[in-house]
């Protein structure tokens, strides 16, 4: 089995959007806004999931991904086209933190 990264992006987002139904609509415009970039770029290996944590106000969104270096090439794309500059306006409340965990082969 081929080893892949697993990402972790962590969005605390602005007080109207801390419900589920409105989280859900955040959620989806982040999607529509990265879709075509990330199902297109050479490290993609599955659909990200989306997760909110409302005593948080906290959107979560975990993918996997091939590897590190085309991983870096995906984030430097978001940025450099801009990609989600109108999405943190409108629903965040700051920058995204970006965790690049790795799966460990505990025997269970």
């Amino acid at each position: 089995m081929k080893k892949s990264i697993h990402i972790l992006e962590t969005i605390r987002l602005k007080p109207e959007f801390c419900t589920p139904e409105a989280a859900l609509k955040a959620a989806q415009a982040y999607d529509d806004s990265v879709d075509d970039h990330g199902h297109a770029a050479t490290g993609h290996i599955d659909h990200a999931h989306f997760y909110f944590d409302e005593s948080e106000g906290v959107l979560r969104i975990t993918y996997p991904w091939a590897d590190r270096l085309s991983f870096k090439a995906l984030i430097e794309g978001e940025d450099a086209g801009g990609l989600l500059d109108e999405w943190h306006t409108k629903y965040a409340e700051g920058p995204r933190s970006i965790s690049v965990t790795e799966e460990l082969p505990v025997e269970v």
